[in-house]
């Protein structure tokens, strides 16, 4: 990764907006060298802003969560989909949706557009995922799951990406849209870089 993409990725994480329905506190993977044909898991942690740490004048009204993945990688990394509160803290549990529309609006949108550097360097697995409906307004501590597999003829190298988290408040269609020409309102709520290896193939 080259120094100015390395350059903007840390003044994204410096300048995080704290607000929003889901705050991204902590990543972390639970096998940061991988194997060829094996899988990773990384285990979000969520923080729900609920009603009293909301600043004044924010509105209560509930969206739909959804994580953004951009990454640099080599060779026969997949992404799969996120399993938004994996540890059943609100009875919400639920596989993520993919959606390629709230992907390229969210780019639109600050401090999300911040981000457009990056994506436009990324290589490797990603896109945008949401739950199915709203979820509710909280100030529990609960988790995600994401999921990367390896496959058996990776090649030595891994990835390099981040992370975020975010709200979408839909107007009432269902369907993600420009915030500018509609009263969708689209908005990140936290950051983070991260990264994994893998081994390069057994030599015979």
């Amino acid at each position: 990764m080259g120094k100015k993409l390395f350059a903007v990725v840390i003044a994204l994480v410096a300048a995080q907006v704290f607000s929003g329905c889901y705050l991204l506190r902590e990543l972390s993977w639970d096998t940061d060298k991988v194997k060829p044909g094996d899988k990773t898991t990384a285990t979000i942690g969520l923080q729900g802003s609920g009603s009293t740490m909301m600043a004044r004048g924010a509105t209560e009204q509930e969206g739909r969560f959804f994580l953004v993945v951009l990454a640099e990688s080599s060779e026969g990394i997949a992404i799969k989909r996120p399993t938004f509160d994996s540890n059943d803290q609100l009875g919400a549990k639920e596989k993520l949706i993919r959606d390629d529309a709230l992907l390229e609006f969210a780019f639109d949108q600050p401090p999300c557009d911040g981000l457009i550097p990056f994506r436009r360097q990324g290589t490797g697995p990603g896109g945008a995922w949401r739950t199915e409906s709203t979820v509710p307004n909280t100030e529990k501590f609960i988790q995600a799951k994401l999921k990367a597999a390896v496959a058996d003829d990776a090649p030595g190298g891994g990835i390099f990406g981040l992370v975020a988290s975010g709200e979408w408040i839909d107007d009432g269609d269902d369907i993600p849209e420009d915030p500018g020409s509609s009263e969708d309102e689209i908005t990140c709520t936290g950051f983070t870089t991260t990264s994994f290896g893998v081994k390069g193939p057994e030599a015979p």
